[in-house]
């Protein structure tokens, strides 16, 4: 069986996207267990020049659905970047998948 583009980097993207839905779910217990504002923790960023943590899951699925459609040959889906909160990070992810 020849080796294909899509097989070495469908599973990998989908994988990746589900450890990264799986570190909002922490993140988000974080936030309730520790009373922190869910509006201000994700526009943490570790350090002065990173993007903020929205930003970072926003370019992961960016990233992952680019790249599957240039592989596809269709055109890349839109994304409007306007998620405020875990559950619509979630929802992102969920439709990049």
């Amino acid at each position: 069986m020849p080796l294909s583009m899509h097989r070495v980097s469908i599973p990998l993207f989908k994988q990746t996207l589900a450890s990264l839905s799986a570190v909002l779910e922490k993140a988000e217990a974080h936030c309730a267990d520790n009373a922190i504002n869910v509006g201000e923790f994700l526009e943490r960023r570790l350090a002065p020049d990173m993007f903020t943590f929205t930003q970072q899951v926003q370019r992961a699925t960016f990233h992952s659905a680019q790249a599957a459609a240039k592989l596809c040959d269709i055109d890349i889906p839109e994304f409007e970047d306007d998620e405020k909160s875990f559950a619509d990070l979630q929802k992102r992810i969920t439709y990049t998948v």
